[in-house]
Order: C-alpha cells, then structure tokens, then sequence
C-alpha cells in the first residue's frame, strides 16, 4: 500500500512541476499571395520557434509569457537592442486550441542604408533593404488559402516521465505475471 501511495505522489510532483515548466513550439504559416504579382504562392513559407510559460495558468499565451521567440533562426527575445539594431516582438497571443498571432519587428540601420524584416500575422510579411542610391522591398500577403501549423516539441522532462512510466508499467506486468 505504501508503494502505490508513493507512486501517486510522484506521478502527482512531476506532474505539476511539468506544468508549471517551460514549453516550446514550432510554428510556420505556408501559402500566400506575393505582394507585386498578386499571384498566391502555395510553396511560400515562413517558421520559427517560441518558448512560453503559461504564468497565469489559464492556458492561453500573451506576449509576457513569452521567453523567446525565432523566425527562420534568428532569435530575437529578448532583443538585443545595440547600436543601430532594433528588434521586437510587439504583440503575441497563443491559444493551443486556436490561432497564433504576432507582430514581429528587426531593422538594421546605417548612414545611408538599412534593412526591415517584418511578419504581421493575417496581414503581410517580407523584408526591405535600401542604400543612398537604391532600394528594393519582398513582400508577400496573407491569403484565405495560407495555412498555420503549430506543433509542441517535447521537453527532455517529457522523454523521462515517458520513460518511467514505461518502466513502471513493465514492472507491474512482470510482477503480475510471477503471480
């Protein structure tokens, strides 16, 4: 009896450590219009990864639960705000059950050249770049047809539980069978 009290206790610890931990995701938006053909580009595609931490428990992640935030493996939470760089992330919302949702920010000025990168989720998203004499824009738009996929990646805390209760599953089939 103690045994099983004390594997209650476990599975009960590691399970609200689990939630209170870190948890990340991969995120791409495939298929839209380009901005200066008006022709939708199903092949076009952007992604990233985030981290958050559902501080308020309610399920739901708002830009202060975010803890990093990547697009196309430029990692920009926190941005590191030096000399004639500037990043951000202005607005973000996550519900598991529904749409992700962000302003994304990078620009890189000089004394007479630059370059913007910029995703406004449902709007548009691309990048410009310019110099004294020259200047040229990317730009594609949102469209009915663009798809959003996010998907968890499993923390190594995750593997371990797995792996326990794999464990204990096997011991408790092996002791019923001597039986």
């Amino acid at each position: 009896m103690f045994m099983k009290l004390a594997s209650c206790a476990a599975l009960t610890l590691c399970a609200l450590t689990a939630n209170a931990a870190d948890q990340t995701y991969e995120w791409s938006f495939q298929g839209f219009t380009e901005k200066y053909s008006d022709v939708f580009d199903p092949d076009a595609k952007i992604s990233g990864q985030f981290v958050v931490n559902d501080l308020n428990q309610d399920g739901n992640f708002d830009l202060t639960e975010l803890k990093s935030f990547t697009y196309d493996t430029l990692a920009h939470v926190p941005c590191a705000n030096v000399g004639n760089i500037t990043c951000a992330v202005s607005t973000f919302s996550y519900n598991p059950a529904g749409a992700l949702s962000f302003n994304y920010d990078l620009r890189e000025t000089g004394n007479s050249s630059g370059t913007h990168f910029f995703i406004n989720t449902g709007a548009n998203w691309g990048n410009a770049s310019w110099t004294a004499t020259d200047g040229r824009d990317f730009g594609h738009y949102w469209s009915p047809e663009t798809v959003m996929t996010v998907t968890a990646v499993p923390e190594p805390h995750s593997y371990l539980m797995l792996g326990a209760g794999l464990l204990a599953l096997a011991g408790f089939t092996r002791r019923r069978n001597r039986k």
